[in-house]
């Protein structure tokens, strides 16, 4: 590993990743990164890149039998992984693995991977079923060391999305830091709000009961976060506040938290301008620089 000069990068998006009717984005994502990592404003090597959620998108494999939403098993979920795989090996190419060495030691890909539109040989209770993922790349090794992904679903994909149900996954050692690896609405499983509001004995409480009791005995130094859409600067606030207090108590230390961003929202105007969006889902720029990056470049 080469000499760590700055903390963590965000590839931050301003706009859409891609349209919804779009089932890969390949080629867009590593002509992203290619653009990114070319950027002469890149602050030194980073021990982390983050992207949003998503970043990447490929289709759900066919002739995939496992369980769905809250039966979600673990090999459920391992069984997505090599589909999804296969996607990170096509932005991984050489010319992009040699532009982000002494630039980054790991970069962290949103992965999703989603229903072709119901046209799949399927039982329609089923249609729609996807899956949100995170790779964790090595980037001297040029692959993924470590994959998580989404484990709180919100109520609209209660029934489609498959969980990873191993929240084991989420938590990632690197050198002396504990890293706390979320997928969009995970951060959600720490806010007060969402807790008030969780039915007793319900899936969620016990997910989130789970997570946070995991979380308190790993004691992270860092959170990286990577939600789909980030549009207005306080839309993670209550979760962040909640999440920020299971971070380590090192005296002294300064620990780093961020949330991945694309700045747009699908069905409405934008709540927030990209700058204090920017500014209020992350520590503080001495620990998370961003490097900007347009969907229609």
């Amino acid at each position: 590993m080469q000499e760590i000069e700055f903390p963590v990068v965000r590839i931050v998006v301003r706009g859409c990743p891609s349209t919804r009717s779009e089932q890969t984005n390949v080629a867009w994502a590593r002509k992203m990164l290619l653009r990114a990592f070319g950027d002469n404003h890149w602050p030194g090597n980073a021990m982390f890149t983050v992207t949003p959620g998503g970043f990447v998108k490929a289709p759900f494999p066919d002739g995939w039998d496992g369980a769905r939403g809250w039966a979600s098993c673990p090999e459920d979920f391992q069984a997505l992984v090599p589909h999804a795989r296969k996607a990170v090996d096509e932005v991984l190419t050489p010319q992009m693995l040699d532009a982000a060495r002494g630039r980054t030691e790991f970069l962290t890909l949103g992965v999703d991977l989603n229903d072709r539109s119901g046209k799949r040989k399927m039982d329609r209770k089923a249609r729609g079923t996807h899956a949100e993922l995170v790779a964790i790349v090595d980037i001297e090794q040029g692959e993924p060391v470590q994959w998580t992904g989404k484990s709180y679903p919100v109520t609209w994909q209660e029934r489609t999305l498959v969980q990873e149900a191993d929240l084991n996954s989420h938590l990632f050692y690197c050198g002396a830091e504990r890293v706390l690896v979320l997928g969009c609405h995970d951060l959600n499983m720490f806010s007060e709000r969402a807790k008030s509001v969780m039915v007793p004995g319900s899936h969620r409480q016990q997910r989130s009961e789970e997570m946070e009791e995991l979380v308190t005995e790993f004691s992270p130094t860092m959170i990286l976060h990577h939600p789909h859409s980030t549009d207005s600067p306080w839309i993670w606030s209550t979760a962040w506040s909640g999440a920020r207090g299971l971070l380590a108590q090192d005296q002294g230390a300064e620990h780093v938290w961020t949330s991945g961003i694309a700045h747009y929202r699908s069905d409405a105007k934008r709540r927030g301008a990209l700058s204090d969006v920017r500014s209020r889902t992350r520590c503080c720029d001495d620990h998370v620089f961003d490097i900007v990056v347009k969907p229609s470049n």
